[in-house]
């Protein structure tokens, strides 16, 4: 985003390569340069927050993950692909916005 300031890399363990915001430039090209330069994790998300359908992103693993410990697992041992636009459906339910809604 516009305003952010560039720290040590060595603070960081990965980054999000793809943010699916619709409200605002995230630079995703830029946090890609900086994940290749410095070997992080390059980690996806949807940057969703609002009803309605969620853009793309996230990540894909092989195993399920039910825990947060089965989540730090897959990503400090890198088991998953980030994803992005054009590499997986999304599926939406609008009925899921009505109930969150009552």
């Amino acid at each position: 985003r516009d305003n952010m300031k560039v720290k040590n890399h060595l603070l960081f363990d990965a980054t999000e390569v793809y943010n699916g915001s619709n409200n605002h430039d995230s630079h995703n090209d830029l946090a890609l340069v900086w994940a290749n330069r410095f070997d992080l994790t390059m980690l996806s998300g949807s940057d969703y927050h609002r009803l309605g359908p969620p853009p793309a992103g996230g990540i894909l693993t092989e195993e399920p993950i039910r825990t947060n410990d089965e989540l730090y697992d897959v990503l400090v041992h890198r088991r998953f692909t980030p994803l992005h636009p054009g590499e997986m459906p999304v599926y939406y339910d609008a009925k899921i916005d009505e109930d969150i809604k009552k």
